[in-house]
């Protein structure tokens, strides 16, 4: 290491290069500043990071309620889950979020994850809120393996007794702009967002993707691997790339 006024001068830098990384992992992973927080998340989330066997779920049980902004009775949590700013968000009862699962959270305002009750959340899903974005799930709520919901700048609402198949894209926030063609589109602006809406009592299968600004009507059914860009009526079956109605249910 250099002496004299360059050794200072690098060693400061060394010194503010720490430092901003760490305020970064705390703007990403804890999602508010202060040694104190840091502490606290780093120590509660170890029971969530692998700890496998009946102590591991005994521990995730006991820190979540100093974890969480709010955890009902009974909620279950697998292995390995990651979860960032976990003090924006809120579980029911009855909860079971399986293996792998991630709940991302980053932003100020209203931006949050709410979960209702007797929800089953299946292995390596992924729920991301972001810059003012909202997720609310219902109770009895199923949500199967591999899935990712995201909400941007905007809210994707899920209603109660809603079966969501394994594999699917459920993305409130608008898409980039591309008409420029000076410019990437990754610098571009990114489109109005509208949300998603998915009433009670619909049934999503396998590898449905639902984009922004789409509505799901109550009662209707999704049929796997459809791609829905527009508003789907209650009590429609609905399938295809993109999604059609084929016909109303009863």
């Amino acid at each position: 290491m250099r002496s004299g006024p360059e050794g200072l001068i690098s060693k400061t830098r060394i010194l503010d290069r720490g430092r901003s990384q760490v305020r970064r992992y705390q703007e990403m992973a804890v999602g508010r500043r202060g040694l104190i927080h840091l502490l606290k998340y780093e120590v509660m989330i170890i029971p969530f990071s692998g700890m496998p066997g009946a102590l591991g779920y005994y521990l995730r049980r006991c820190f979540a309620k100093y974890l969480f902004g709010e955890v009902g009775s009974n909620v279950v949590f697998g292995n390995n889950i990651r979860l960032c700013s976990p003090h924006r968000i809120r579980l029911g009862s009855s909860v079971a979020i399986s293996d792998g699962c991630r709940l991302d959270v980053k932003g100020e305002g209203d931006t949050g994850i709410y979960i209702g009750d007797d929800v089953i959340i299946g292995a390596n899903v992924i729920l991301r809120s972001r810059f003012g974005g909202t997720i609310r799930i219902g109770d009895n709520v199923s949500i199967g393996d591999n899935c990712l919901i995201a909400a941007r700048k905007t809210s994707v609402e899920i209603g109660r007794d809603v079966m969501i198949g394994a594999y699917c894209y459920i993305m409130g926030g608008g898409a980039h702009s591309f008409e420029r063609t000076d410019i990437p589109m990754i610098k571009q602006p990114f489109q109005p967002a509208r949300g998603v809406l998915i009433e009670e009592d619909v049934w999503i299968g396998g590898g449905v993707k639902i984009l922004d600004g789409v509505t799901i009507g109550k009662g209707s059914v999704i049929g796997a691997g459809a791609v829905v860009t527009r508003d789907i009526p209650e009590l429609c079956v609905a399938v295809g790339v993109p999604a059609q109605v084929i016909r109303k249910r009863g």
